[in-house]
């Protein structure tokens, strides 16, 4: 038998073996071993308690804390997960110290690896509208006040313009793979994961993007699943087999494969042509300068 209680955004359910804490993106597996008591604390709400101190729980880093409480839909659904959960653990010992028992999976970040939700993903587009605004209003104030044309200036203003876009974008995803691996090999945990998959950034003739998603534990015991490698590999480099990853305690979700010489030269000719395209954007706008003028 199987009972489930969802309420306030959490979906728990009890197999008679475990306890798992469904919240978001994020999985809690709880041994059943590893709870220490189970209360009705409120009309439609079950506490569930873990074995061991606070020293414990706050060194594990599951982020349950010492107890954890559950909502459901009413009293009655309450009552009989609280009492199918009892059942459960009246039937095993309690262990002494659960809290390193429990895991946890947390799926990798739809918005990507810096933690931003939908809410947040929705701030940062209408950011990036309004910095364009201002960046389009610049370009015609610099176009409006300078010593060219205006069809000629309006001519080098958005053609440079579209290269300082992807220009500086090009430098600030190069810039910021470098800096992941640089905190990588300055403070990553090496572990054995398995590349699940690949995402294909460009691809033309032999030549290939390719950024494995792999899934793997932390030896804290967090699971994730499918996080996109820092690190890029050629077509075949990486199997869909085990791969040796680094990923970072301090943000689990930051992960990459050990970095190839094929990654450094692939980023560093990246890196010249966003430099590239910034020196064109740059001569554009001085060209529409009394620098140049």
């Amino acid at each position: 038998m199987e009972t489930v209680l969802s309420g306030k955004g959490t979906r728990a359910r009890c197999d008679g073996a475990r306890l798992l804490i469904v919240r978001g993106g994020t999985t809690w597996t709880v041994p059943v071993r590893a709870i220490a008591s189970v209360e009705r604390t409120a009309d439609s709400e079950v506490t569930v308690a873990l074995s061991g101190d606070p020293a414990a729980a706050a060194r594990a880093r599951h982020g349950l804390g010492r107890s954890v409480t559950l909502s459901g839909p009413n009293a009655r659904a309450a009552d009989a997960f609280a009492g199918h959960l009892r059942t459960a653990c009246a039937g095993v010992g309690t262990a002494a110290d659960g809290h390193p028992l429990v895991t946890v999976r947390r799926a990798p970040d739809p918005a990507g690896a810096g933690g931003a939700g939908t809410g947040e993903s929705g701030l940062r587009a209408v950011l990036v509208f309004f910095l364009l605004l201002v960046y389009a209003a610049v370009l015609w104030a610099v176009g409006a006040t300078g010593p060219l044309r205006p069809g000629p200036a309006a001519a080098s203003l958005v053609v440079g313009g579209g290269l300082g876009i992807l220009g500086g974008v090009t430098l600030w995803r190069v810039g910021r793979r470098f800096r992941t691996v640089a905190v990588l090999r300055a403070r990553g945990v090496g572990v054995v994961g398995r590349v699940t998959g690949r995402v294909r950034i460009w691809a033309k003739g032999s030549s290939v993007w390719v950024f494995p998603l792999v899934s793997y534990t932390t030896v804290e015991g967090e699971e994730f699943e499918r996080v996109p490698s820092a690190v890029s590999a050629g077509l075949g480099a990486v199997p869909l087999d085990e791969a040796e990853v680094l990923y970072d305690p301090e943000r689990p979700h930051r992960m990459g494969l050990p970095p190839t010489f094929g990654f450094a030269v692939r980023s560093l000719v990246l890196g010249l042509a966003g430099l590239g395209s910034t020196a064109l954007f740059g001569w554009a706008v001085l060209a529409n300068t009394a620098v140049l003028g």
